[in-house]
């Protein structure tokens, strides 16, 4: 995914439309926030070099996720635990973004 950069944030929810895992991004201050549903006193943090544009990697299995932010500036890599795909919702970014998802499957 690569967006303008603006604050916003991805919530990724279960079947119930729960939030199980959080992504936060503010613009002043550069910093993307981690927060996961069953530890949220243990919120991670990725500061980024000001860019105008903003590259965010997800892959999401099963019970993983990983986040490779720019390339490789940051990444963040988180467990979860739900019985369905998860459900992506974006909110307060303004500006039209680019979006691809693909599905992979394993043979074998």
């Amino acid at each position: 995914m690569q967006m303008k950069t603006e604050s916003f944030t991805i919530n990724f929810l279960d079947n119930q439309k729960d939030t199980i895992i959080k992504l936060d991004f503010d613009i002043n201050t550069n910093r993307l926030a981690l927060e996961h549903i069953d530890h949220p006193k243990d919120r991670r943090y990725c500061h980024i070099q000001s860019s105008d544009q903003l590259k965010l990697d997800i892959f999401i299995d099963k019970s993983i996720m990983e986040i490779f932010v720019q390339d490789g500036e940051g990444v963040f890599t988180e467990r979860y635990y739900v019985d369905s795909p998860l459900n992506i919702y974006m909110s307060g970014n303004k500006k039209p973004i680019c979006f691809e998802a693909y599905d992979f499957l394993l043979e074998g």
